[in-house]
């Protein structure tokens, strides 16, 4: 008996010494307030592997007690999918446009980080939560990104996936498109009411393209998307598009009143391809092709683009 009891106070101290609590602070949540709401929240907080009791956590790091629904706790076993991505986009000129931080001298110093290229890290989470499922999206400070999967992929395994497309955006030298549809104009409306999303076509391909709100108010600046020189699509800030395609090679650009961007990429009937339509400052955009999870969450705090050719 005192042997039994030995035995089982070592797997005890054994499984203390391995089983830890990993943080990391500065981790942005993106979360839906409700089901049938558009708006997300977004909030400064910090991530916790927590190996004693199993589960994955995110708190707002200032306490707010009217961001309850903003934190989540999902126990190791939930935990259905996880997937890292990454894109650029502007800074917003909202409430991450100036940081306060504390100086060596112990003064609040303002920084001054807007208008800038942003590389966003995105660590996004399905999880088990009663009988339905939950999803969230977190954005990850650049220096933790890769400590983040690692640890991830420690307690996942087989769940983790990330995204890492062959599609990688490039400017086009001015003067290089000539396509007639590079000048004309259009109109855009935002349908505010419906939010319809594409089915999939077994004859075609399908392409869901999201422009961001990034921080700014929706509306403003027209990206269009050209598909081997025709329009397919047309999005401003906060809205996202669909188009069925025919299956074949294209050249897909993102063209802004400042530049041209893309890339060349190969298209399949009977599948769904992702891609956001970043906005960079003076005006200017990336097209990045991203994961479909990714993609279709930001989806939820944009709306449907209704354009037309004036």
């Amino acid at each position: 008996m005192k042997t039994k009891i030995a035995l089982l106070l070592l797997l005890f101290a054994g499984n203390s010494l391995t089983a830890q609590t990993v943080t990391f602070s500065h981790v942005k949540i993106h979360r839906h307030r409700s089901p049938k709401g558009h708006s997300l929240a977004d909030r400064e907080g910090v991530l916790t592997f927590d190996d004693v009791n199993r589960q994955i956590t995110f708190h707002n790091a200032m306490h707010d007690r009217f961001d309850e629904d903003i934190k989540f706790e999902a126990a190791y076993d939930s935990v259905i999918k996880v997937v890292f991505d990454s894109t650029t986009h502007i800074r917003g000129e909202g409430k991450w446009t100036a940081l306060n931080f504390i100086s060596t001298t112990g003064i609040i110093v303002a920084s001054a980080i807007g208008a800038k290229n942003v590389q966003d890290n995105w660590l996004y989470l399905e999880y088990k939560r009663g009988d339905h499922t939950e999803r969230v999206l977190l954005m990850l400070p650049n220096g933790a990104s890769s400590n983040v999967e690692q640890e991830a992929v420690s307690r996942f395994s087989a769940r983790v996936v990330t995204s890492d497309f062959p599609e990688h955006s490039q400017d086009i030298p001015e003067g290089q498109l000539q396509s007639a549809e590079f000048k004309s104009k259009f109109a855009v409306k935002l349908d505010k009411k419906d939010h319809p999303f594409p089915t999939n076509k077994p004859d075609k391909a399908t392409v869901v393209v999201v422009c961001p709100k990034a921080g700014l108010d929706p509306g403003q600046d027209q990206l269009k998307l050209h598909a081997n020189d025709r329009v397919v699509a047309i999005n401003e800030l906060g809205s996202y598009s669909f188009a069925y395609l025919d299956p074949g090679k294209y050249r897909l650009i993102s063209q802004s009143d400042d530049n041209d961007s893309g890339f060349e990429t190969e298209l399949e009937a009977g599948k769904t391809y992702y891609f956001l339509q970043n906005r960079l400052p003076h005006g200017r955009t990336v097209l990045s092709r991203n994961s479909g999870e990714v993609v279709t969450y930001l989806a939820a705090d944009t709306y449907l683009s209704e354009w037309k050719a004036k």
